[in-house]
Order: C-alpha cells, then sequence, then structure tokens
C-alpha cells in the first residue's frame, strides 16, 4: 500500500466544485479514508453550518473538511479548510497526518483561512469566525452605510481681475524719447607723425613788450640762421622766427611792436638710415648637393653568366669522371644483381656436392660392414675431412664515376656441414670358459 494519500475518487471533486460553485444543498463537505487504505472518500456532507459541521468529527479519525463562510466583516463568501486529527488516532497514522494535509490542501484550491484542530473547541463556529475576520484584512462598512446624494457640480471660480483696455497712444507720448549718443572709441594711435607733417603750420601771436623805449632806436640785425635740423618725432615743430625791423615810435609811445614773420614749411625727407642699421639679406645654411653625371649601369650577374656559359662549352674535363645515364645506370644495376645470383647458386652447387659424397661414403662403408664376417677389431678410419668452404661472392668494383648501386641481398647461409658419425667398434665375442677336467 503506497504512502500518499489517494485522491483520485469522482465523488471528491463533485462535492468539492458544489462547495465553490455556491452550491445552497451544499456549504461543507467532510473528506475521510476508506477502511484501511489512503484513499480519500466523501464522508458526509450539507447546509446546515458550521454547528452541523462540528458534530462530524470524531476522535478517532483524520478527517479534511472544506466548508464556505460569510466574512464577518465583507459579508463576502470565503473557503476554510479543516484539518482534523483526532486524540484517539495511532501514532503510526498521525505521521502521515502532515504529509496529507498538504496533499489535500493542493487540491481544495481557493481557500482562503487552513485550520488544524484536534478537538471540539478548534472547530467551534465563533472561533472560525474570528479566524476569518482576522484573516480578512478590510474591516470596512461601506455596504452597510445608506447611500449618498451626489453632490451638484458648480462652476470653476476664478481669482482673475481685468484691469481694462490700455491706452497705447498716450503710454506712447508719455514716454521719454530714446537718445542714441556717438559711440566713443577707446582706440589711441600709436604715431602721428605723418599727420603732422602734412598738417598746415600754425602762426604764433606776437610777443608784447612792456618796456620803455628809447628815442631813436638802433634797426635789429637778425644773427646768422643755422642749418635746419631734421623735424623731431612730436606734435608740432617750432617755426624759425626772423625779425624784421621795428616799427617807428612816437615820444609818446610805451611799447613797441616787433613784427614776426613765420618760415615757409619746406617739407624735408626723412633722413636714411646708416649702414651699419640696415637689414641685410637672409641667410641659410643649406650647402646644395653636387652630384655628377649619371653612370651606365652594370649588370653585376653578367660576368658570372659568361663564366658559366664558356665552362658549358668547354665539356668535361679529361681527369673528370663522366655522368651516366639513367639508362646505363639501370643497367648496371641488372648486371651486379645476375653476376650475384650466379655466385650464389654457384657456391650452393658446391655444398651440395659435398653433402652427396659424404653420404655415400657412409653407405658405402655400411655395406662392407654388413658382408665382412667377425672381421678383428680395427682402428676406426678417421674421418673425411670437411667441406672446402664456398668461395666468395664475386662483388664487381664499381666505377668511380658511377654512383653506387643499391646493396645487393645477402647471400643465403651455406648448409651446415655434415660429419658422418665414426662406425662403432664390433664388440668381442665373450671367450668361452674352460670345461673343468673330468676325475677319474
Amino acid at each position: 500500500m503506497s504512502l500518499g494519500v489517494n485522491l483520485s475518487s469522482l465523488d471528491l471533486r463533485v462535492a468539492y466544485e458544489a462547495v465553490q460553485s455556491g452550491d445552497p444543498d451544499t456549504e461543507w463537505a467532510v473528506f475521510t479514508y476508506d477502511k484501511g487504505t489512503n484513499d480519500l472518500k466523501v464522508q458526509a456532507k450539507g447546509a446546515g453550518g458550521l454547528e452541523e459541521l462540528a458534530e462530524e468529527f470524531s476522535d478517532g479519525r483524520m478527517q479534511y473538511a472544506f466548508v464556505r463562510v460569510k466574512d464577518p466583516n465583507t459579508e463576502l463568501s470565503k473557503f476554510v479548510q479543516i484539518n482534523w486529527c483526532g486524540d484517539g488516532v495511532p501514532e503510526a497514522k498521525k505521521g502521515l497526518f502532515h504529509t496529507h494535509s498538504t496533499a489535500v490542501a493542493g487540491f481544495l484550491k481557493g481557500t482562503h483561512v487552513v485550520i488544524s484542530a484536534r478537538n471540539e473547541a478548534d472547530v467551534a463556529p465563533d472561533v472560525i469566525l474570528k479566524r476569518v475576520a482576522d484573516s480578512s484584512g478590510s474591516k470596512y462598512s461601506v455596504h452597510r452605510e445608506p447611500p449618498k446624494k451626489p453632490e451638484p457640480i458648480s462652476a470653476v471660480g476664478t481669482s482673475y481681475k481685468p484691469i481694462g483696455t490700455p491706452n497705447i497712444a498716450a503710454m506712447r507720448a508719455g514716454a521719454p524719447k530714446d537718445v542714441i549718443g556717438k559711440v566713443g572709441t577707446s582706440y589711441t594711435p600709436a604715431r602721428t607723425e605723418l599727420a603732422n607733417i602734412r598738417a598746415p603750420p600754425q602762426q604764433p601771436a606776437p610777443p608784447t613788450f612792456n618796456h620803455p623805449v628809447p628815442s631813436a632806436a638802433p634797426k635789429f640785425t637778425p644773427p646768422p640762421v643755422a642749418a635746419a635740423a631734421p623735424p623731431p618725432p612730436v606734435a608740432s615743430r617750432p617755426v624759425p622766427v626772423s625779425l624784421l625791423a621795428f616799427s617807428e615810435f612816437g615820444d609818446e609811445a610805451n611799447s613797441c611792436e616787433i613784427q614776426v614773420a613765420a618760415a615757409p614749411a619746406v617739407s624735408q625727407p626723412p633722413p636714411k638710415p646708416a649702414e651699419d642699421d640696415r637689414i641685410g639679406p637672409v641667410g641659410t645654411a643649406y650647402t646644395p648637393v653636387n652630384l655628377g653625371p649619371p653612370k651606365k649601369l652594370v649588370n653585376p650577374f653578367a660576368q658570372r653568366e659568361a663564366e658559366q656559359i664558356a665552362a658549358q662549352k668547354a665539356g668535361p674535363a679529361a681527369g673528370a669522371p663522366k655522368k651516366l645515364t639513367w639508362t646505363e645506370r639501370q643497367a648496371l644495376a641488372k648486371k651486379q644483381r645476375e653476376e650475384e645470383e650466379a655466385a650464389s647458386k654457384a657456391a650452393m652447387a658446391g655444398a651440395a656436392a659435398a653433402v652427396a659424397g659424404v653420404g655415400a661414403g657412409v653407405v658405402i662403408g655400411k655395406k662392407l660392414e654388413e658382408e665382412t664376417p667377425a672381421p678383428e677389431p680395427v682402428a676406426a678410419a678417421p674421418p673425411p675431412p670437411p667441406p672446402p668452404p664456398p668461395p666468395p661472392a664475386f662483388v664487381p668494383e664499381p666505377e668511380a664515376a658511377a654512383p653506387p648501386p643499391p646493396p645487393p641481398p645477402p647471400p643465403p647461409p651455406p648448409p651446415p656441414a655434415v660429419i658422418p658419425a665414426a662406425p662403432a667398434a664390433p664388440e668381442p665375442e665373450p671367450e668361452p670358459e674352460p670345461e673343468p677336467p673330468v676325475q677319474q
């Protein structure tokens, strides 16, 4: 029997769906085990509320209940799962309670509250309703209040106050006029010599002298005028003054006037700078490279090519070995193989002849032994001499010019020399024992 709970009964599904769908005839359903198995079956179902459900639990059973109740706070339907394990259940059965209750919870989907009970106090109606109320979390009473009339929607006010239409013409007449002044500049020319030179000369005012004048004024002779100095680089240069003459003065005159004539402005060119102050041409440290005329190109490989062509025309030297062609090398190698094979065959023939001679001598010796009657003991014949060794294979010396041919296969080893066994010496016949003398 499996230790897991069996929930494959169709009655379980029908009773569960009846409670969940809100069937008025089925508010709760109790499930228990079939006798001696772990198969769950429907024990009872009804619509009598939690009081009727509490009477279905037994102390000696493990039961599961699925009940539909109303939440005291929201008046909505809530589903409660009750896992009952009585105090009289055997200990071996109690060990499966946790595993089976988890499997039943997976079957009874949509449960809001799960209660584990062991006695009647745990399944009292007020206890179950209190657990449902605490689990809802929303304790509002909107559904119990009377409906309220909706308030009319009033017009939306504003805090804006109009200021009237502005008089644009009056605003323009009273506004001060904008006077745009001349834009000045902070530029100061660095040098004004050229402008001062081109400007017309200014005539200074004649000087006035307040001192007593003699009755007869001598004529004034102006001093010699020195050479004109170069114009200074300032605003205006002084004008040479020449005193022309004194005017006639009367006796009552207390002052004299001197007429000053301005010298004509003569524009003189600026003096040339000295030779030392002149800026010389800018020099350079560049030295042009003077290359000679191009020469004729020389091929460095021409001499080597000429030497190779001359060596080919001269031909091979007298003492140099002549190179063999591929056909000649093949014929020479074939000839060498034939000579080696002939030498090997000759060596094998000599060895076979020696073996045949030794065998014939052994046969003849046996026949003579059979024909001779009881020969006297004869000294053993000396063994025949060993056969001569095979002549060495003739290997022709290769020519100096020809490349060395491939090594020939090794000749077969000569057969081992057969040494005939010495004939066994005939055993001497025992001498007859002397007869004992007869006593008379």
